[in-house]
């Protein structure tokens, strides 16, 4: 994405995953969680799938990606009053703080992860 379209939507990178897409735009993430999957979600109660959660950067203290052997992995924000990790996936990836990532192509949530972790790191 160019500087020019960065200025003119207002978003740095956008990441889309299973449900949802997470914006990070110059000093805050929004995840949003919607679509026919984030409906099935709240439907069968298994955690929140229609969201809009906006996150300043400075509130962020880290950022995961977890890893599964079979399943998709995951992205979670960790920040003060968030979610713990519980250990049970369904639990974990559904969370208001995390996003289930695409299968088949994850290099913009590790670009991601890299740009909050650089923002993190240059904080202290």
């Amino acid at each position: 994405m160019s500087m020019i379209e960065t200025t003119r939507t207002g978003t740095a990178i956008v990441a889309v995953g299973v449900g949802g897409r997470i914006e990070l735009s110059r000093n805050e993430i929004r995840i949003i969680k919607d679509g026919a999957w984030g409906y099935v979600v709240e439907t069968l109660w298994l955690g929140y799938g229609i969201l809009d959660k906006r996150l300043f950067l400075d509130q962020i203290a880290a950022v995961d990606i977890v890893q599964m052997m079979v399943l998709p992995s995951f992205i979670r924000f960790a920040y003060q009053g968030s979610p713990p990790l519980t250990g049970h996936y369904v639990a974990d990836a559904l969370a208001e703080n995390s996003l289930i990532m695409n299968p088949f192509d994850q290099r913009k949530f590790y670009e991601l992860k890299d740009r909050i972790d650089q923002f993190i790191a240059a904080k202290w």
